[in-house]
């Protein structure tokens, strides 16, 4: 018999009532803190070799099924095909300027691929995103729109985490306490959202859904926020603060 051993939660056992600071693991798990830099990384690669990051991951790419997904998205998501930054782009100015970002990843024989469309308002440091777009190819699909609605709600957190989720602290404590120091998405935010699933059953498997969604969206927004300002975003949450700092 096999036996699972945990490990203590922090601080518990200094703790005189061995009580620690609970924990849990975040959706896509390792995966999220991988493919975010990985995904930044070849879009600001497309953007010094002077080509389109969509067209420039399809190039690279050997496997016909990601390759099929990134044509598919292209036309789905109104990707305009040129190199960034955007022509407009810049890091000053009370008006808003807009960018598009692209990212994907393969997961338990799942294929992802996503489109965001964001305004940054470089006075406030404001990213608002407007549009994203997620196709997969997960081969047999059972049940589509149960697989959509985990797709929308997996993709949203990914946003919320993008925007403003951040566990702050102190030298003693937590102060990321409640939803006024924690934020998360509101419903004033959500961006338009267009879920496209590919159904290859004549693959013959299944790939993993749903909680794959969620890491897809923070390297697409931060490839969207470069386009727009033409300054990398290396560092999440884009909240006000950081993002001036950033295009300071």
């Amino acid at each position: 018999m096999e036996q699972g051993r945990p490990t203590y939660q922090i601080g518990q056992r200094e703790s005189v009532l061995a009580i620690g600071l609970r924990d849990h693991s975040m959706r896509t798990p390792i995966q999220f803190q991988q493919n975010f830099p990985r995904e930044v990384a070849f879009s600001e690669a497309a953007a010094l070799a002077g080509k389109d990051a969509l067209q420039f991951r399809i190039d690279h790419l050997k496997d016909e099924r990601f390759k099929a997904i990134l044509v598919r998205l292209r036309s789905e998501s109104g990707w305009q095909t040129r190199s960034s930054p955007s022509p407009q782009a810049r890091a000053r100015g009370a008006d808003a300027v807009r960018g598009q970002g692209v990212s994907i990843m393969h997961r338990d024989q799942g294929y992802w691929a996503c489109a965001a469309q964001v305004a940054v308002t470089p006075e406030t440091g404001v990213v608002k995103v407007e549009r994203i777009t997620i196709v997969m190819d997960l081969g047999i699909v059972v049940n589509p729109l149960q697989l959509k609605r985990q797709v929308e709600a997996g993709c949203l957190f990914g946003v919320g985490q993008a925007l403003h989720e951040e566990v702050t602290f102190d030298e003693g404590a937590i102060t990321a306490t409640h939803w006024g120091s924690y934020p998360i998405l509101t419903m004033g935010e959500m961006p338009e959202l267009k879920v496209v699933i590919v159904d290859r059953p004549e693959v013959g498997h299944y790939g993993q859904g749903s909680e794959s969604a969620n890491a897809l969206a923070a390297p697409a927004i931060a490839a969207a926020f470069f386009d727009a300002t033409g300054r990398p975003a290396r560092r999440i949450p884009l909240k006000p603060e950081y993002v001036k700092a950033m295009l300071a």
